[in-house]
């Protein structure tokens, strides 16, 4: 990566905890590497160009992308609850379908002082031993109250695709301009 985006300000970080259960070790050890404003991007995520050219483009210094089609929520969506100017109150699989607003699809973009606030607030989770088993959204949720604003960037039937298994894959290949023909919302599994 390095290699052929070397007009760009690219670091690789290796992850000794890539074993680790959940999210949040992962993300701890890149922000162990950062300052400023970063871009955070689910890895098993696909999603059309377009929607990280709007988070770009969006005002809001820390924003995350939320598909905002409730009626495709289940319980095992990373469910978000906002206020009436989109900023968010709430977030997590826990929140009840029926008071969710949508669902968080794993792209976002932070400012450098939520980097700071996520850097202090893992560092002391790590040092209680407790970030084996969390998911970096269960830190975010945790700084909702005491953090900068943090906003949805709605989209509805957004071009994006959670891919676990290798028949997601493939569905969501199939599926997602410019890969395919078709236009695929939320979970391909679901779908």
């Amino acid at each position: 990566i390095a290699d052929k985006f070397s007009h760009s300000n690219i670091v690789c970080v290796d992850n000794e905890l890539f074993e680790t259960p959940n999210t949040a070790a992962s993300l701890f050890v890149a922000l162990q590497k950062m300052k400023g404003p970063f871009y955070l991007m689910d890895g098993d995520l696909l999603f059309d160009h377009s929607l990280l050219r709007r988070l770009k483009n969006d005002d809001h210094e820390n924003v995350m992308i939320v598909d905002t089609d409730i009626n495709k929520l289940d319980e095992e969506a990373m469910k978000v609850a906002s206020d009436n100017a989109g900023k968010i109150l709430r977030r997590g699989k826990h929140i009840p379908v029926k008071e969710a607003g949508g669902e968080f699809i794993g792209l976002a973009k932070f400012s450098g002082a939520w980097c700071d606030l996520l850097k202090k607030e893992m560092i002391q989770i790590q040092d209680q031993k407790k970030l084996d088993n969390l998911y970096y959204e269960d830190v975010i949720s945790g700084l909702l109250l005491n953090g900068p604003p943090l906003h949805i960037l709605p989209v509805k039937n957004g071009q994006w695709a959670e891919v676990d298994t290798a028949e997601e894959y493939h569905f969501a290949i199939s599926s997602l301009s410019p890969w395919g023909e078709g236009r695929v919302r939320g979970r391909a599994n679901n779908d």
